[in-house]
Parts: C-alpha cells; structure tokens; sequence
C-alpha cells in the first residue's frame, strides 16, 4: 500500500498543481479533488464537451483506486446520471476497456483512465453496451434522437448550478 500511497500522492500533486498534467485536464474540461482528503477515493467533474449531446453539462464521476495501484484499475461511477451507451443508467458504472483488469497494467495512470472517458464522451461505442437504448439510438443514421434523450438528461440531471 505504500507504494500505491507513494504513487497516488506524486499524480494527485500533478494534477492539482500548475503543470502539463494539470493544463491536459484543464483542456478537456475536467478537474479532480480528492474525497476527505483519501488518495485512494477521488472525484473528477467533467464540463460536457462541445460537439456532443453533453454540451455544458457539469458530470461528477467517483474514482475509487484499490490498495494495490497501480496493478489494478480503479473503479470509475459517474455520480450524475447521462445518457450514453457505455454507462449504467442504475450505478454509472463506466464500460470501457482501460478498466478492464485485463486490459490494465501498471503504466497507467489516472490521467489516461481520465482522458479515455472524455474521449468515451465523445466517441461512444454502441458494440459494447451498457445502455441498450442509448446503444440503438446512437446506432441509427439521424442521432437526433439520441442526442434529444442526451440533452433531456443534461437538463434535468447535469445542469450547472
């Protein structure tokens, strides 16, 4: 665990601090806190991108990271409800193959985990599902649908206070 402590304080310090790192979230309109102080519990907010059926809206994700980081994954939840192919409308449990235990080896960092889910946000893929609907809807040729259901979802869950 005191590597794992070791590691985990060196990134949160990059992240949260004035360098690279913190410019690279800054850029894709996210930023990340640590939850009571925990270097193992954290949470990442997201400004929805341009572009996308999330535009403006504000998504807050936990990210719980096990003892044994970074030779496992964290676990990443949204904490607000969106409408998307590859996150559970139940839990925001997120789908995604940087997750995946399997995929995961230890040069990953939170940053990658990070940038793979804004680019998520922007590229959904239906072909792995969490959300059936979302997956048909954004699988048809006019997304206006699917993009409607985004938007409602942004405006009633995802609206910046």
């Amino acid at each position: 665990m005191s590597e794992a402590l070791s590691i985990l304080r060196d990134e949160f310090d990059k992240y949260d601090g004035d360098n690279e790192e913190n410019d690279i979230l800054a850029d894709i309109g996210c930023s990340v806190e640590l939850i009571d102080d925990n270097l193992f519990e954290w949470n990442a907010t997201y400004i929805g991108p341009d572009g996308t059926g999330y535009r403006g809206g504000f998504f807050v994700l936990k990210i719980s990271i096990p003892s044994n980081y970074p030779n496992s994954p964290p676990t990443v939840n949204f904490e607000t409800k969106i409408f998307h192919p590859n996150i559970s409308e139940s839990d925001g449990s997120v789908c995604i193959d940087i997750l995946k235990s399997y995929v995961w080896n230890k040069t990953k960092r939170i940053i990658d985990v990070l940038l793979a889910i804004y680019y998520l946000l922007i590229n959904p893929n239906p072909i792995s599902p969490m959300n059936g609907t979302a997956a048909e809807l954004f699988k048809k040729k006019d997304k206006s649908e699917y993009f409607r259901k985004c938007n409602e979802y942004v405006r009633k869950y995802a609206a910046p206070s």
